[in-house]
């Protein structure tokens, strides 16, 4: 009974716990345009912001104080493009820089 116990729950939590641990420790890596775009405009900690990378040139959509309006920010420049038919990549990203969503056109 204890060895169906350690393997039908303990261990399944245990594998789980070890793969959320290698996961946290992947490299994130910050793309330089966006590294240059935070340290133009800094995000202030607990902030996240949006931006859009048409033709090269990166544009800032502005800074926001949750993820849903930056990403909500996003995905409306998103169906702007769409409609008007630029092709572009737009993401957010927290006050590192790290980029947290991406959509391409």
């Amino acid at each position: 009974m204890i060895s169906s116990f350690l393997y039908w729950l303990i261990a399944p939590f245990f594998l789980a716990w070890l793969l959320v641990k290698f996961i946290q420790r992947a490299p994130r890596p910050v793309p330089p345009d966006v590294a240059a775009l935070v340290a133009e405009h800094p995000v202030p900690k607990k902030s996240f912001g949006a931006a859009r990378r048409v033709d090269g040139r990166l544009e800032s959509l502005g800074v926001f104080e949750k993820l849903l309006d930056a990403s909500d920010s996003a995905w409306k420049a998103h169906g702007a493009a769409k409609a008007a038919g630029v092709k572009g990549s737009f993401f957010t990203f927290d006050e590192t820089g790290v980029v947290l969503e991406q959509v391409d056109l």
